[in-house]
């Protein structure tokens, strides 16, 4: 990073080769790449009316594994349309008196909301990003790899008490400029602990509302079942849709050498209308993992992604008249394990395991005549060059 007075910029730059061990596809190995370039200007001398300016670029190249094994948890969190173009354009600014600030232009929800500090050492997208927003929302929501039109409010009046409150656009074709779609509402109440505790606790608990229409995952405006031979292939639509979500990260070990902390987060949304109508994780980080390794980082997690029951009962539907049992899975489980080498102070090395138990929560495969998918284990490694 070089730093001139107020301005920061910054280049990154994230490699990923990922490929199925056993179970899936056989072919690979799939690579992704990423490489971003932010700019920040900040008047962070006078702190009351303090401002930020910021705008980056991102190149994403490579294609990803989880379309080939039609995982719902993207396997990386970098995996998306190749593409070369603007991230984020926002202009924030600190009010009355520092205690919240505002932040306006074409903007991600998923870096402050629904974020896990003890997550980010794990590779699958959906410890970052849930899989039922990244599944539900239009363009999977004002998150990487598109960046959405918006404004968000954050109150700080303490520092055990916060609020976020965020509206964006929300395009259907994910075109971050555009408001000519539905708008995306976004609330997070974050509690924490005395910050001087010895393990502290924060508690965020949230919802967000779309006022976009949603296609009935399973009848027909006839109300008929669209697997139907009679349908008109028309979803019946359902104005607006909804989550809510509560989440909790607890640091369990604070040693000089040794950070342990845990994640666990739970949310819901209407079965009709979305294809995910549950999800949850749960995650463990340990920072400083070996003796004379501070800065490396080692990580597991669990996540669960339950497939709405208006969806799996279309999918029974479509499996019967292909001629296939009925799907006997009903949700998406991944298991994974990292960890995250420190090789130097700017360049990283993060072996990954990760293991899908029903990819697709128990969608058919019709290419191969199956009713579910077969398990898969991942294996990859990602490295993180950062100046």
């Amino acid at each position: 990073m070089l730093d001139r007075a107020d301005i920061a910029l910054e280049f990154s730059d994230t490699e990923a080769l990922f490929g199925g061990a056993s179970g899936g596809p056989k072919a690979g190995p799939y690579y992704d790449g990423l490489t971003t370039l932010s700019l920040t200007y900040g008047s962070v001398r006078a702190a009351p009316c303090a401002c930020q300016i910021h705008v980056s670029t991102q190149q994403i190249r490579g294609r990803g594994l989880s379309d080939a094994i039609g995982a719902l948890d993207t396997i990386t969190g970098i995996e998306a349309p190749a593409q070369t173009s603007l991230f984020e354009l926002w202009y924030d600014q600190s009010v009355a008196g520092g205690a919240a600030d505002i932040r306006v232009g074409r903007q991600a929800a998923d870096e402050e909301f629904m974020v896990s500090r003890y997550a980010g050492g794990l590779v699958n997208a959906s410890f970052g990003w849930p899989t039922l927003p990244a599944s539900d929302l239009p363009a999977g929501g004002p998150s990487y790899p598109f960046a959405m039109t918006g404004i968000r409010l954050a109150v700080h009046p303490s520092d055990r008490v916060g609020l976020r409150f965020g509206i964006y656009d929300s395009n259907q074709d994910g075109a971050g400029f555009s408001l000519r779609g539905g708008a995306l509402t976004i609330a997070e109440l974050v509690l924490r602990s005395d910050p001087q505790a010895a393990l502290p606790t924060t508690i965020m608990l949230g919802g967000w509302y779309d006022s976009n229409d949603f296609a009935d995952q399973y009848r027909d405006t006839e109300d008929l079942s669209l697997a139907s031979p009679r349908s008109n292939g028309m979803p019946r639509l359902h104005h607006g849709d909804f989550s809510f979500y509560a989440m909790i990260d607890q640091a369990l070990l604070r040693t000089p050498t040794r950070r342990i902390g845990g994640f666990a987060r739970v949310m819901a949304a209407p079965s009709d209308r979305n294809p995910v109508a549950f999800f949850a994780d749960a995650g463990i980080s340990v920072q400083g993992p070996l003796p004379g390794r501070p800065d490396d980082n080692f990580s597991a997690g669990f996540g669960y992604a339950w497939v709405s029951r208006a969806a799996l009962t279309l999918a029974a539907d479509q499996a019967r008249k292909a001629g296939l049992a009925p799907p006997d899975g009903r949700a998406e489980t991944i298991f994974e394990l990292s960890y995250d080498w420190q090789a130097t102070p700017r360049l990283a090395v993060q072996p990954d395991v990760q293991y899908l138990h029903h990819p697709g929560a128990g969608m058919p495969d019709y290419d191969v005549a199956r009713a579910v998918r077969d398990d898969v284990l991942v294996l990859g490694v990602v490295t993180h060059l950062a100046f």
